[in-house]
């Protein structure tokens, strides 16, 4: 005992310094472990999903963690089944593959009930609580990590679920696909993990990105990875001038919007194609292909252009295909596999802005939204027109930007 007191009489001093070195050490350890289990645990939400450093670095059919594939199926599934009732009172309107619109939008509530982002998979697509993806984008804009689950509801009543994963450096998209089968099965497609070339959030309000994909000489085709997602929505107005008067154009099937013209220039339109378009938005209904496969009655094909365009019945003898010994209008069906408007022509017309003018006039403000060029806006162009009852009057069209290095030459259907 004497013995043990003289040590520590003597060493006292030192053993508790080797304590406290030893505990110090204990604890710094221990946040080590901690510290590494954090990293560990953030690493398996987001890159990890990722795979090797292989699969990062190509970026695409990267190996998908089971529990998120498993997560994201239980999910898909349980959301079929939010709208399976509603999917079976309106699937036999659903014969073409399109569900009417009341339909959409009742599934769209049924989905997007606990906050659930929801969006209407329809040309002038529409997100429900987009300001949770709003916020997403804006914390990825500032390198924070965060994920966010979008579900599309397709026009045929699938969905598509999108989860979007930021890692504080790279964007990943876990899709899986849902689909009705026979007696309302519920088909599920294989998830897919890829990362993203690149992804900006536009001003307007628009999500634009590309995906990884494969490229030559892994493909003998180039494939396009480019794609968008409007997440603010359009001003109502806009919305439906767009949806009702400028889509039935569009850039693909005539000359109209992407052309400059006036009440004294006429002679650029493409009178004949027109034809069809404006058929459809005055009758609301498919054109009659075999109705006018021999060409449009002049009388018939006059008035409708004098309803939608400053135009006489002179001007358009002169400046259209006119058969005067049969008094009709040649009309040709488009051949899209010899069109050549390119990436102007898969674009989307959308009405950003008006203003009045002159005499009661509206001037539109209106960007070609190009979803496989992930651009907002492809060219810009101003359309004066005249809103005339429940219809409304093109008075002119005016190409005020454009970001292409060059617009297409267009091809004349019945030149």
């Amino acid at each position: 005992m004497d013995d043990i007191r003289w040590v520590i009489k003597k060493y006292g001093i030192w053993i508790i310094l080797l304590i406290l070195v030893l505990f110090a050490g204990c604890m710094i350890w221990q946040n080590l472990g901690e510290k590494d289990r954090e990293d560990s645990v953030k690493k398996t939400d987001t890159t990890e999903e990722a795979g090797n450093d292989a699969n990062q670095e190509k970026g695409y059919d990267l190996p998908v963690d089971e529990k998120a594939e498993e997560k994201a199926v239980k999910d898909g599934k349980e959301k079929m089944m939010d709208i399976k009732e509603t999917y079976q009172a309106f699937r036999g309107a659903a014969e073409t593959g399109v569900l009417p619109d009341v339909a959409i939008q009742q599934m769209a509530e049924q989905l997007e009930k606990d906050g659930n982002i929801v969006v209407e998979g329809t040309a002038y697509e529409v997100m429900h609580h987009y300001e949770k993806m709003d916020v997403f984008l804006g914390q990825a804009a500032q390198g924070k990590k965060d994920r966010v689950t979008i579900y599309e509801l397709r026009e045929n009543g699938d969905i598509g679920r999108s989860e979007y994963i930021y890692d504080g450096k790279d964007m990943y998209v876990l899709n899986t696909g849902f689909s009705w089968g026979e007696d309302d099965d519920i088909a599920v497609s294989d998830s897919t993990l890829t990362r993203m070339e690149w992804f900006t959030y536009t001003e307007k309000g628009w999500f634009l990105f590309e995906y990884c994909v494969p490229q030559p000489p892994d493909v003998t085709e180039v494939i396009d990875g480019h794609d968008a997602i409007r997440v603010k929505p359009l001003e109502e107005r806009n919305r439906e001038i767009s949806e009702k008067y400028l889509f039935p154009i569009g850039y693909q099937s005539s000359n109209l919007l992407w052309s400059d013209w006036d009440s004294e220039h006429k002679d650029k339109i493409d009178y004949n194609a027109l034809f069809e378009s404006f058929y459809e938005i005055k009758y609301q209904e498919t054109f009659p292909v075999d109705k006018y496969a021999d060409g449009m009655p002049k009388e018939e094909f006059e008035a409708v252009m004098k309803e939608y365009l400053p135009v006489s019945e002179e001007d358009l003898q002169r400046f259209a295909v006119f058969d005067a010994a049969t008094q009709r209008y040649a009309w040709n069906e488009q051949d899209y596999r010899s069109n050549d408007s390119g990436a102007l022509g898969l674009s989307l017309p959308e009405v950003i802005g008006m203003r009045g003018g002159k005499y009661g006039t509206i001037v539109l403000t209106v960007d070609a939204v190009c979803k496989s060029l992930g651009s907002d806006r492809l060219i810009r162009h101003e359309m004066m027109v005249r809103q005339e009852g429940e219809m409304i009057k093109y008075l002119s069209n005016r190409i005020l930007e454009n970001n292409m290095e060059t617009l297409p030459e267009y091809h004349y259907r019945t030149k």
